[in-house]
């Protein structure tokens, strides 16, 4: 009997060793360089341990390869990482029809809060980034301008009473819940006044560290269909219920009362009651559009992945869909995105912003004198053409995404054998695919002293001088951030 356990335990052993020298052979089977990795954590140990976050790691990885691209592991799964410009260009726009899925865990009957715009997949992602798409309109971020204005004063008014030295963290992360509640609710959540304000005790609750937090985000990331299996839900137990009773009673409030607001529920509500927006055009189509002068193609909402990026002379494609209302699943859904995304991404580049202009005076006198300027041609008010018009700020602000991207990188999944560019290597379907936003962003290549703090590097001229894609706060290509205008707004 002793026997026959310690073989079996040697089988398993050796079942295991196999295994994973199986595993982690893969890439040099492909003839790819890759970073060797360890058992059984691959090449995110640091990460894994909490020693480092995803961005840090990639980016660590970023800065070891010299060569175009590298293999790597995360735990079992092998990655690729992209650096080179022109192929992340390809990846990410004239070859999206190989790339157009990032491979992420959504559960909607399980998790329903997953199920949005940022990770659904296929056919469901085309239609929803159509109907979303002109939600972002200058027009309606306009109409949104005095909304965000109103939280702006309360914060002015806050921070009058207030100490001379203050702690902005958690005042930027109150004033960006109220901002966020109100575009995106119409919820007047006032938690600059009231720290344990719903919104900003559930808003604490999605970002606070933790291992359970930390367990599920990995396992969600990495394992989505494990995940699902497990029906490991996506967000902390009781987010879902309070999203859902807060839109639920929004829009049962508003369609009693007959009551509209210039906000982002308002057309969401409007997608859930027609499957298109009232003021647009009643046309269910989307273009292609072309910018033929420097050959660079993308979607105005959501264009077909098919042999679009290879149409003859980049002539627009229509695309029909029929119009279906969203559910009330899915409106949660995609408020709730809006909502976790928005507030992280802009109190987070607000905190960096002001810490940049603290420790640059010049910049920061540069920028004051601008807005005075701007601010005393209208008046002294702001409006979205007065913010649209401060020229230095939009540099201020490209260079704290630059420097300090919101998201550190972006993935995505091959949904299609893809030969590299040159190379007898075929990428096989279902292969990750990482680019390091933190990386591209931080490579002297691109930005010559990439610590230092400056501006002028997005003058225009400056800007023309670099290779696409290597600046993407916000990513590239047809799923680059639909909200990036209104975050820009912010």
């Amino acid at each position: 009997m002793v026997w026959f356990v310690l073989g079996f335990v040697a089988i398993f052993l050796i079942a295991v060793y196999a295994y994973n020298r199986f595993i982690y052979t893969y890439w040099w089977r492909q003839g790819i360089p890759y970073i060797s990795p360890s058992v059984p954590f691959g090449n995110f140990w640091n990460v894994i341990t909490q020693r480092e976050c995803f961005a840090e790691g990639y980016r660590a990885i970023y800065d070891r390869c010299t060569g175009p691209w590298v293999g790597f592991f995360l735990l079992h799964k092998p990655v690729l990482m992209v650096k080179d410009p022109e192929l992340i260009r390809t990846i990410l726009m004239k070859n999206f029809a190989n790339f157009h899925d990032r491979g992420m865990y959504v559960d909607e009957k399980n998790d329903p809060l997953s199920a949005h715009l940022f990770s659904l997949s296929g056919q469901k992602w085309r239609k929803l980034r159509a109907q979303l798409t002109s939600t972002f309109s200058s027009g309606k971020l306009k109409r949104m301008t005095p909304i965000m204005v109103s939280c702006t004063e309360d914060l002015n008014l806050h921070l009058q009473e207030c100490e001379d030295v203050v702690e902005l963290k958690e005042i930027l992360a109150s004033f960006s819940t109220d901002v966020i509640a109100s575009c995106a609710f119409g919820i007047q959540c006032n938690s600059l006044r009231d720290p344990n304000a719903e919104f900003r005790k559930w808003g604490r609750k999605m970002f606070e560290p933790g291992p359970e937090n930390t367990f599920r985000s990995i396992l969600c990331f990495l394992y989505p269909s494990v995940a699902s299996i497990l029906r490991v839900r996506s967000m902390v137990s009781g987010v879902t219920e309070f999203l859902h009773s807060v839109v639920r009673e929004t829009i049962e409030y508003r369609e009693t009362k007959n009551i509209s607001r210039p906000d982002f529920m308002q057309l969401l509500i409007q997608l859930k009651n027609h499957g298109e927006l009232q003021d647009d055009e009643p046309d269910k189509q989307t273009l292609l559009s072309t910018d033929k002068t420097s050959e660079k193609c993308y979607y105005s909402c959501s264009a077909p992945y098919y042999p679009s990026w290879q149409n003859p002379g980049c002539q627009p494609i229509k695309i029909l869909f029929d119009i279906v209302g969203l559910t009330e699943n899915e409106v949660t859904a995609q408020a709730f995105v809006f909502f976790f995304a928005g507030f992280e991404t802009s109190s987070t580049t607000i905190n960096f912003c002001l810490y940049e202009l603290a420790m640059n005076q010049d910049i920061q006198a540069r920028l004051r004198k601008e807005i005075s300027l701007v601010l005393d041609q209208h008046d002294g008010k702001i409006s979205y053409e007065a913010v649209q018009s401060m020229e230095y700020l939009d540099r201020v602000v490209a260079e704290t995404l630059r420097k300090y991207p919101p998201l550190g990188w972006l993935n995505r999944e091959c949904t299609s054998n893809f030969a590299l560019p040159g190379t007898p290597c075929v990428l096989e379907k279902g292969t990750g695919i990482v680019i390091s936003l933190l990386g591209l962003h931080r490579d002297p290549r691109y930005y010559p002293d990439p610590d230092r703090f400056d501006p002028e590097r997005f003058t225009e001229e400056n800007k023309k001088s670099r290779p696409h894609c290597t600046y993407m706060p916000f990513g590239e290509g047809p799923r680059i951030c639909i909200g990036a205008s209104f975050l820009n707004m912010f």
